[in-house]
């Protein structure tokens, strides 16, 4: 008897050949991602993590009524909360020295302390509240490079 296996998100910590530390800034090669998955990163600022879109999950987010946060910085307000609809880039949506403890390319962000997020740090519980993930300042060199100040 064959068991229904759940898809399993792809967790990719960041080797020094996908991302490297200049003087001012972290680089990430966005080539390397798979067709989706996570990619996560230690900052100065905290864990910024990566988010590949699937076409699915974009499709989602464009049939949802999501709001636009006004802190938000000018080139993200959008509904995807990001430059590219297909990269979602944020800090660690977990609050208080929770910890991510799942991640599924369907649904969003999953906090140990509870709180859920969608792939685009908006909050889905009241647990999390009613703030959105913070956006790190960061832009893209060409298509490929993802630029990080530190």
């Amino acid at each position: 008897m064959r068991k229904k296996m759940n898809k399993i998100a792809l967790i990719i910590i960041l080797t020094c050949s996908s991302a490297f530390a200049g003087d001012d800034k972290v680089i990430f090669d966005v080539s390397r991602f798979p067709d989706s998955g996570l990619m996560r990163m230690k900052t100065s600022n905290g864990y910024v993590l990566v988010v590949k879109r699937s076409h699915e999950a974009i499709a989602k987010l464009e049939s949802q009524k999501h709001p636009i946060y006004e802190e938000d910085p000018g080139v993200v307000k959008n509904i995807y909360r990001s430059i590219r609809k297909d990269l979602f880039v944020t800090y660690s949506p977990c609050r208080d020295g929770s910890q991510l403890s799942s991640f599924d390319l369907k649904k969003g962000f999953v906090c140990s302390d509870c709180a859920k997020y969608d792939l685009a740090g908006v909050p889905m519980n009241e647990c999390a509240g009613k703030q959105p993930s913070v956006l790190p300042e960061h832009y893209y060199s060409d298509e490929k490079t993802l630029v990080l100040p530190k």
